[in-house]
């Protein structure tokens, strides 16, 4: 009495047009209290109504568990033909692995009970091969024949056989497997993805893909497509790190353009004057060298007589060395620590590479 009053409640429902809905909701009542027949009932009624695929997945359900009931083979079929259809209309959706698994159970299982049904003779001679595959979306075919949806049952002739399973934007999997009279042979081919490429225009950085050195030329390298990481860095200049998504076939061109630090700006800057400090040095210097040879000069002539005014001018020379000796040796070490700072922030410009981006 449930089981009829919950479909009669769903169809005949005052005010109700959605009566597909209605008659799922009441199907999956049903489901939940184990009243399979009703149902079964009510999902086909929906489903003859719209054709949904979460109602050809109920509908498989349904059919599995009522078999475990009931023991009817013709529940097993019924619920591989609504596995299918719901894998037609999505085989992206929520359900899909769930009714993939299914399908690789209750396949193997029917073409085992027909062979029993059929009898020895044709047990005998008979050989299957099962395909299964990681691969999302794969199709499977033996010997060039026609492609099926995987998991995939091929009755074959006993011996060997070529076996390929392809996808889209992936590389065909192929392989060979021997058929067994009288018993089914398991065989799992995983598609690789067609790779993507990668090209990467830098001037004079270190790059690293995904941790290893790799040098890029005019050409794009080839990658497995996913996420990759390219590090770029050079000395005294901010390095990069990039997450890189490729797709199957893609090509994707990056280019790297490092920016110099500020501590590089300040270590060039540090070594110019560097370099006027040595230059004035070396100028201060001469200057001082050349006032003390005029100095020696007129000690030469001492044993001569000199004037008050060569005496005078002697030790103006004298002082003017000393100056000048006093000040090349002060620009002389300002250039020193000048350099030895400047090539200290050139060695240690080494920064930490950042988060990837």
């Amino acid at each position: 009495m449930l089981s009829q009053t919950l479909l009669w409640i769903a169809l005949l429902a005052p005010g109700n047009v959605d009566q597909p809905r209605l008659l799922y909701e009441a199907g999956s009542q049903a489901f939940r209290v184990g009243k399979y027949d009703l149902a079964i009932d009510a999902f086909e009624s929906a489903r003859a109504l719209d054709e949904r695929a979460v109602v050809d997945f109920a509908l498989g359900q349904a059919y599995r568990l009522r078999y475990f009931k009931q023991g009817a083979i013709t529940d097993l079929e019924a619920a591989v033909a609504a596995y299918r259809r719901y894998l037609e209309l999505e085989p992206d959706g929520d359900r899909a692995v769930h009714a993939t698994q299914h399908l690789s159970t209750i396949e193997p299982f029917l073409e085992s009970h027909r062979l029993d049904r059929d009898g020895p003779e044709a047990r005998a001679t008979s050989a299957r091969l099962i395909v299964l595959s990681q691969t999302a979306d794969a199709t499977a075919s033996v010997d060039g024949g026609p492609e099926q949806p995987v998991p995939a049952t091929f009755e074959v002739e006993p011996g060997t056989h070529a076996v390929e399973v392809t996808a889209h934007q992936h590389l065909p999997a192929r392989s060979e497997a021997i058929a067994v009279a009288g018993t089914a042979v398991a065989v799992s081919l995983n598609a690789r993805p067609k790779p993507g490429r990668l090209l990467v225009r830098s001037t004079g950085a270190d790059l690293r893909l995904d941790g290893a050195a790799i040098r890029f030329g005019a050409e794009p390298v080839e990658l497995d497509p996913g996420a990759h990481t390219l590090v770029a860095r050079a000395r005294g200049h901010r390095p990069q790190r990039l997450r890189l998504d490729l797709s199957p076939e893609q090509l994707l061109e990056v280019d790297v353009d490092l920016e110099a630090t500020t501590q590089r700006y300040l270590a060039w800057g540090t070594l110019i004057t560097a370099g006027v400090f040595a230059v004035g040095s070396l100028t201060t210097g001469l200057i001082a060298l050349d006032a003390e040879g005029d100095a020696q000069d007129l000690e030469a002539r001492l044993g001569q007589g000199l004037t008050d005014a060569e005496f005078s001018q002697h030790d103006r020379l004298r002082e003017r060395r000393d100056d000048y000796a006093s000040a090349s040796l002060v620009l002389g070490v300002a250039g020193s620590a000048a350099l030895i700072s400047g090539l200290a922030l050139l060695i240690f410009d080494d920064p930490e590479v950042p988060e990837a981006r």
